[in-house]
């Protein structure tokens, strides 16, 4: 698939004519991808330096983004945890923390309900 100098998206593989020019989503997407890989590793870096932030988190990061350079399915699934990390309160680990505490209390509602003698 293509895009246009024009906006328009193209199925065929068409490569242009003399009014508009295109490129190819995924060479866009690539380039995207790299630059914020780059990017985000000097931040993290940087954040590091100034222990903003942690080993673990820093290396958890970099792992993610060598995962999602390495292939597209593996892309996705680094989205999802740097979705996480921007959008839930306490980033991933917050999440994963407060799954375990709901996951906790559901198990102990559901105690209340099947006990042995229950039945």
């Amino acid at each position: 698939m293509s895009v246009g100098s024009n906006g328009a998206l193209y199925r065929s593989g068409w490569t242009g004519s003399g009014s508009v020019s295109t490129v190819r989503l995924s060479r866009l997407a690539r380039g995207l991808g790299t630059t914020f890989f780059f990017l985000g590793t000097a931040i993290d870096a940087k954040m590091l330096y100034e222990q903003e932030i942690g080993i673990g988190e820093a290396g958890t990061n970099l792992m993610f983004g060598v995962l999602a350079a390495s292939n597209p399915y593996s892309a996705v699934a680094s989205l999802g945890y740097f979705g996480l990390q921007a959008a839930y309160p306490g980033g991933a680990a917050g999440a994963l923390s407060d799954w375990g505490q709901i996951s906790l209390e559901m198990q102990a509602y559901d105690s209340l309900w099947n006990h042995p003698g229950a039945n």
